[in-house]
């Protein structure tokens, strides 16, 4: 089973530069947060859900936003998201759920692997 909260931290880490902090003994449980690594002090805030909301997964690709391609393929029922150009910082990756797919190419693309 994905753990879609660990994705989360991935993506916060990888891509924002974020620095993730759990606040229980249970990692990364819904009380997880995070602070940006730079400007220290700030207040924490949630983590966002970027791998199941596609509020949050849009601002993968907006901060991405290097020749990246979302195509649904109706056939399959999933969703096809690339990022990049290949060989160089190239992350694909497709799922029938399209928060989860944006965030796996994003991780992929910056060399970060999720099985």
């Amino acid at each position: 089973m994905t753990d879609l909260r660990k994705i989360d931290a991935l993506v916060a880490e990888h891509v924002f530069g974020l620095r993730v902090v759990t606040t229980s003994i249970e990692a990364l449980e819904d009380n997880t947060i995070y602070h940006p690594t730079k400007g220290w002090p700030q207040m924490p805030s949630e983590l966002p859900a970027y791998s199941s909301s596609i509020f949050d997964a849009w601002k993968v690709v907006e901060k991405l936003d290097d020749a990246v391609s979302l195509v649904f393929l109706p056939s399959e029922h999933v969703w096809e998201i690339t990022f990049g150009e290949p060989p160089n910082d190239f992350g694909y990756a497709w799922n029938e759920s399209a928060p989860l797919a944006i965030c796996l190419a994003a991780l992929k693309s910056k060399g970060v692997s999720y099985e």
